[in-house]
């Protein structure tokens, strides 16, 4: 994995993007976003679907369509949190919370909060991924990260 820079943790927006392409870890960070999240949640998307953001959540606080799932991170009042994407398999000790099938048509997610008031957009193959929704901790997850690996 590509160790993000170190970036000042009293700055209330910082992104991170790495360089994939050599990796050769097993899941491998793409983005990393530290911010506060108004209404505790992040959503990652086809930057060029017209699918609207789910609006009916599971039990575990997630909600999703073919292009756009929607997850619980901590919410803005309770201070900043990070929304991850990842290339690869989570850890075998990971909270996941989602796993189903993410159309990314355009090649190009967003990852943003539910209101799209910020967006970080970042290229990838286009395709059918495996996506999966972990979480640090189920009640107050200060740490979402989707993991995307290729649909088999």
């Amino acid at each position: 994995m590509v160790d993000p820079p170190d970036l000042p943790l009293w700055s209330p927006f910082r992104s991170y993007v790495a360089d994939v392409a050599d990796s050769t870890d097993p899941a491998h960070l793409v983005v990393r976003v530290t911010r506060e999240w108004p209404w505790g949640l992040a959503m990652w998307s086809d930057i060029e679907s017209s699918e609207p953001p789910p609006e009916s959540f599971d039990e575990r606080g997630v909600a999703a369509a073919e292009t756009v799932i929607v997850g619980p991170i901590l919410h803005e009042i309770d201070g900043p949190a990070t929304a991850e994407l990842w290339l690869g398999e989570p850890p075998t000790s990971s909270l996941c919370v989602y796993d189903a099938t993410f159309e990314l048509m355009s090649g190009r997610l967003a990852l943003s909060d539910a209101a799209m008031e910020r967006v970080d957009e970042v290229a990838l193959s286009p395709g059918t991924y495996r996506a999966r929704l972990c979480l640090d901790d189920a009640e107050f997850p200060e740490v979402s990260s989707l993991y995307l690996s290729p649909s088999r």
